[in-house]
C-alpha cells in the first residue's frame, strides 16, 4: 500500500502522525543518553527569519537541543521527499 504524500505544513498532520514523527527524535534522544549520560538540558529553538541553523538546515518547525555527559545534540523534523521525518541537525562528541 502506498501511503499519501504528507502535506507541506508540520501542523496539518493528524495528531497520530505527528506524535509518530515526534517518538522517532525520542528514540534518537534516548539513544543519545544511553551512550552518554543523563539528558543535562533541554531546549526548544523556534524557527525565526535570520536563524543561521534553520536556514543552513531548511527547517521550518525549529530544533531542539540536548546536552547529555558532554555531549550535544540538535534534532528537528524536516519536510522532505513529501514526508515529514526526524532529521538529525548536528551532534558533538564529548
Amino acid at each position: 500500500m502506498v501511503r499519501a504524500p504528507d502535506p507541506p505544513g508540520f501542523s496539518d498532520l493528524s495528531d497520530k502522525h505527528k506524535a509518530e514523527v515526534k517518538g522517532g527524535l525520542h528514540l534518537f534522544l534516548r539513544r543519545v543518553e544511553n551512550t552518554y549520560g543523563p539528558m543535562e538540558t533541554v531546549d526548544y529553538v523556534p524557527c525565526s527569519p535570520g536563524d543561521a541553523v534553520c536556514g543552513e538546515h531548511k527547517l521550518t518547525e525549529g530544533y531542539v537541543t540536548m546536552t547529555a555527559g558532554g555531549a550535544s545534540v540538535r534534532v528537528a523534523v524536516r519536510y522532505s521527499k513529501f514526508r515529514w521525518l526526524p532529521y538529525l541537525v548536528s551532534l558533538e562528541k564529548p
